[in-house]
């Protein structure tokens, strides 16, 4: 049926050779797509495929027929004419389809999953003044209430310890329960569940490490000012194998402490890193393998949790090694066909159920938080900034919408940036939809002055949000200037250095006995003095003038470094090429102007020494003095051995010598202290 549509026979009559080959690639695009749609039906799951082929379809007949009214605009019948019989070829082709059964449509695999609708849960537990004396009885009060007036459509009443009852729902209407005067009536009050926090185990900690130097540790690994008070963790205990030199510490802690261990995945504990991690432990009883309670308290009866065989247990099974045999007790339980794994496989549906229970009530931290709380910590972080710089830019995607000021939260946002003195940039929406037209995204500044210009980018391909970008008005700085040290001998005093050196204890050298002491007792001395009479001076070194330097060769100099960046950017062969030229041409230009400025000052009246100060400024005149050793001490490794052989014994002094030196100790010094010269071929 879809082949007489190419058949072009009713071309020929009304067109010429031109418009039937228009019209030939046109119809050959329809005839490929509906042959796609012609598969549709054997292979149901290729939707998106034939979804496509349909718009092509529309898309070239519209290209079709707006091609043949500029073509052939004197005979729209004949145009007419040609659409007809297009359009009821798709029809033959669309109504010849066999439609599939029932039974095919149910046995073929969809590609769709399941979407996990959200349950809804609320807790129902007994007023202190209500005899309940278990969950059995605050059930027995709650049932006995009439659906219609709690308003809900439980799925689910569990009972739970403390007497009382969790209640499951799809509906959200069971969140509202907590202000329902029929429970208040009945001595019951409901409460939302709390979100528990996460536990962390820390690997390989010391065993000897008591619980409070534990916690201590735990704390100096991260910043004081996160800890506000002594309940940043709630329960510890240890785990693993007892009399071992390292264990296992697990530890329920606070949100935000526990996103500065995974992000790290390690803590120190001294010389020590033990590795960090989530502890996910599901309850499941080890008797029944059902999840929610331990073997304990269990009453059922025992089964094996490797081959689901109620003969004999998981430890006696003989196919442990054999995963082909292996059943989940679980899965066989609830009649579930992919049953072919043991009841701790983490494959198991009904533990991957409660691992996604365990994880909806872990408190990760606020992904959402009041308009208040956001507001006191804002505030609390521009305190911090403020601090560090008076100049502060935020770019981020606040999630306030600007523009509609009647929204909840939105003009408290506006008047705490009033208050700050912050500024806001970004006028014109930065997500727009179908439906709306939003202002998320924000700049704000604490210097409106820094910012040359704000806008936003629309056309990009990187979110559903438009870029936000800024221009500052950056003022380049200064490099800092280069600063040396030396010692300054201008108003150096020989006579009253040479008189304080003198008036040294040096006798305090023998009662030393370790060399490094004397060592280090001598230039501390000797540097003191130094310190006095010949100070430590710093001083900037500052760029040589070059008064030879002309402006024109200034600007040629100016265009050699731009022609260079552009060839380092471009990397173009004519720009690498000029860059050559000019720099040979301020070469030669160089040292053409510096010997015109000589030429110049040698013939002018100036003194030698202006002469001396200009070769000087110029680099000119210095000789680099070379001092050549003596043969004798040319060999640096036979100087080496005699300093170290000739000190081996030196380390300590001997005891004798001390006391004599302690027995005829000289308080009084007759002869001077000087430097003897020596003779460098010594």
């Amino acid at each position: 049926m879809i082949d007489s549509i190419t058949d072009l026979d009713c071309c020929d009559r009304m067109c010429d050779k031109n418009e039937k080959d228009i019209c030939r690639k046109y119809v050959d695009q329809i005839y490929d797509n509906l042959k796609i749609l012609q598969t549709f039906v054997e292979q149901i799951n290729r939707k998106n495929g034939c979804l496509k082929a349909i718009n092509d379809i529309n898309r070239n007949l519209s290209y079709l027929m707006n091609d043949y009214i500029k073509l052939q605009a004197q005979s729209l019948t004949k145009n007419e004419t040609f659409k007809n019989i297009i359009i009821d070829s798709i029809n033959n082709a669309m109504s010849s389809q066999i439609k599939p059964t029932f039974a095919q449509i149910t046995a073929s695999k969809s590609n769709i999953e399941m979407i996990n609708k959200p349950k809804y849960k609320t807790y129902i537990f007994p007023k202190e003044e209500i005899a309940a004396a278990t969950s059995k009885d605050t059930k027995r009060i709650l049932t006995s209430v009439e659906l219609q007036l709690l308003k809900i459509k439980p799925d689910r009443v569990i009972k739970v310890k403390n007497k009382g009852v969790l209640i499951e729902s799809l509906d959200p209407e069971i969140t509202k329960l907590t202000n329902n005067k029929d429970l208040s009536r009945l001595g019951l009050e409901a409460r939302l569940p709390e979100k528990v926090w996460r536990r962390l185990i820390f690997y390989n900690v010391p065993s000897s490490l008591p619980d409070k130097e534990f916690l201590t540790c735990v704390l100096n690994n991260i910043n004081d000012e996160m800890i506000q008070d002594n309940n940043w963790y709630k329960k510890i205990f240890k785990l693993g194998a007892r009399n071992q030199n390292t264990t296992n510490w697990v530890l329920e802690i606070n949100s935000k402490i526990r996103k500065i261990f995974i992000t790290r995945g390690r803590a120190y504990f001294g010389w020590t890193a033990c590795p960090v991690a989530d502890f996910i432990r599901i309850s499941r009883c080890y008797k029944c393998q059902r999840f929610g309670h331990i073997s304990k308290f269990c009453k059922s009866q025992s089964q094996c949790g490797i081959c689901s065989s109620v003969s004999h247990k998981k430890n006696e099974c003989g196919v442990k090694n054999n995963e082909s045999k292996h059943k989940c007790a679980n899965c066989l339980r609830n009649d579930k066909k992919d049953s072919n794994h043991s009841a701790n496989s983490n494959k198991c549906p009904f533990y991957k159920i409660r691992l996604a229970d365990y994880l909806s009530s872990m408190d990760y931290g606020p992904p959402y938080s009041s308009h208040n709380t956001f507001v006191q910590e804002f505030e609390l972080l521009y305190s911090h900034l403020l601090l560090i710089s008076e100049k502060i830019i935020f770019l981020e995607d606040f999630n306030f919408d600007v523009l509609s000021l009647n929204k909840p939260g939105i003009q408290q946002y506006l008047d705490m940036l009033d208050s700050l003195n912050i500024a806001q940039l970004i006028g014109k929406p930065t997500r727009i939809t179908d439906k709306t037209s939003t202002l998320l995204d924000h700049i704000l500044t604490s210097d409106i002055d820094i910012i040359r210009s704000s806008s936003i980018e629309v056309n990009h391909n990187i979110s559903d949000h438009c870029v936000i970008f800024c221009e500052l008005n950056l003022v380049s700085s200064l490099p800092s200037p280069k600063l040396i040290k030396y010692r300054s001998f201008r108003t150096f005093n020989y006579i009253d250095f040479t008189e304080n050196l003198r008036n040294v204890n040096w006798h305090m050298l023998y009662r030393m006995i370790n060399i490094d002491e004397k060592l280090i007792f001598f230039n501390n001395t000797i540097l003191s003095l130094f310190d006095i009479y010949a100070p430590v001076r710093k001083a900037k070194i500052t760029k040589k003038s070059s008064p030879w330097l002309k402006d024109d060769l200034k600007r040629l100099m100016n265009t050699r470094d731009n022609t260079l960046k552009s060839y380092r950017r471009t990397n173009d062969v004519t720009e690498r090429f000029r860059y050559k030229t000019l720099k040979n041409l301020v070469n030669r230009l160089v040292v053409r102007e510096k010997k015109a400025y000589i030429e110049e000052e040698i013939q002018s009246d100036n003194s030698k020494r202006n002469l001396y100060k200009v070769l000087n400024e110029m680099g000119l005149g210095h000789k680099q003095h070379r001092h050549n050793l003596p043969d004798q001490l040319s060999n640096i490794n036979a100087i080496n051995n005699y300093f170290v052989n000739s000190a081996k014994n030196s380390s300590h002094t001997n005891n004798e010598l001390v006391e004599y030196y302690n027995a005829n100790l000289q308080l009084s010094v007759t002869e001077p202290f000087t430097f003897s010269f020596i003779d460098e071929d010594l």
